[in-house]
């Protein structure tokens, strides 16, 4: 093997303890998650999670604005913009910053007094669900989770 590549197979002996010069102390990353899924993250509608992942530390947000379109992205938008400022007063390095806004704006309501035909009525909504990840370097994770929750604590409680 020539001395420019480098031999990497898992296998039960790739662990903490095997010598092949990499960290395996961290923690396993996953951004997918399957549909059947019960871990806390998938199942809730507000979260703050800050994970490592080789050299980077990644944050993600999961929140509602209930605002409308224009205003969500408005606000998406600025608060991104926030974390790379905080980001980067404490000396982190932005590999990048990502955010998706999906728009809840209509409903179906459906409405039974009896068995009979139900009345289906649709309903108008302004609430938005909002996603972010932010993928960094040289910054403590703690920092990084802190400096997510000032950003979004207005709309994880929504």
């Amino acid at each position: 093997m020539s001395a420019n590549k480098h031999q990497h197979e898992h296998s039960n002996e790739h662990n903490e303890s095997c010598n092949c010069g990499h960290d395996h102390t961290h923690e396993t990353h996953e951004h997918h998650h399957d549909e059947g899924c019960d871990c806390a993250q998938c199942n809730s509608d507000h979260y703050v999670h800050v994970d490592t992942h080789d050299m980077s530390i990644i944050g993600s947000v999961r929140c509602r604005i209930n605002e409308g379109q224009d205003k969500s992205v408005e606000i998406i938008e600025s608060k991104l913009k926030e974390v790379a400022r905080a980001i980067e007063e404490q000396h982190g390095i932005i590999g990048h910053i990502k955010g998706t806004v999906i728009f809840e704006d209509v409903g179906i309501m459906i409405l039974l007094v009896d068995d009979e035909a139900p009345t289906i009525r649709e309903i108008k909504s302004n609430t938005s669900s909002i996603e972010c990840v932010v993928i960094t370097f040289n910054i403590d994770p703690d920092v990084l989770r802190d400096i997510m929750k000032e950003n979004f604590k207005k709309y994880l409680d929504q």
